[in-house]
């Protein structure tokens, strides 16, 4: 049985999925409309799972048609010429964005605040595209694993050199595995 995550009431039928991630139900329109603003920044096409052998990844919760864009952020830390240590841009996020960097990748999480600092960058950041030059660390990009018969790719976005896209190479059904290809990663100068 389930319910309505905008008012609650249960029901064994009548809830629909919501479209964009399929991860919750409403009861009809006219809640899934009342609770857009505290669920838009979870409606995802993807969810972060524990995957056999592989520790965690992104894996689709509802079909993702060829070329959507999925994943559209902006980096929490950046590496340029004459730009802020890395621990000063960290200590400036809120604690909500500081525990997502902490999570990333990181072989030893008993080195210092800066130690780590350094190794999840160096393990999880990818270059700026648009010719821009830098070093960048996305929250959710760094998720993907890595394939060689990659599902999707990366870019920057149009006319924002800093904004990283993820856009699907083909249709990827629900419980696929979101995965580009580190190596041969597309940014266009």
């Amino acid at each position: 049985m389930g319910a309505c995550e905008n008012c609650h009431k249960s029901s064994v039928t009548d809830l629909k999925q919501c479209g964009g991630c399929a991860q919750v139900s409403y009861c009809s329109p006219e809640c899934q409309k009342k609770h857009w603003k505290c669920h838009k920044s979870q409606c995802k096409p993807y969810k972060l799972t524990e995957l056999p052998g592989k520790g965690l990844g992104l894996v689709a919760t509802r079909l993702i048609r060829k070329a959507e864009v999925v994943i559209r952020e902006n980096p929490v830390l950046v590496r340029v010429k004459g730009g802020k240590s890395l621990e000063e841009q960290f200590s400036a996020h809120s604690e909500k964005i500081q525990s997502e960097i902490l999570a990333l990748y990181h072989d030893n999480p008993d080195d210092s605040l800066e130690m780590r600092l350094q190794v999840i960058f160096l393990a999880n950041a990818c270059e700026i595209g648009g010719g821009v030059g830098g070093v960048a660390l996305y929250p959710t990009v760094p998720r993907m694993n890595h394939s060689c018969a990659p599902s999707v790719v990366w870019s920057h976005k149009a006319g924002s050199p800093l904004t990283k896209e993820v856009r699907t190479l083909r249709d990827i059904r629900p419980g696929e595995e979101l995965c580009p290809n580190y190596i041969d990663s597309f940014e266009v100068g």
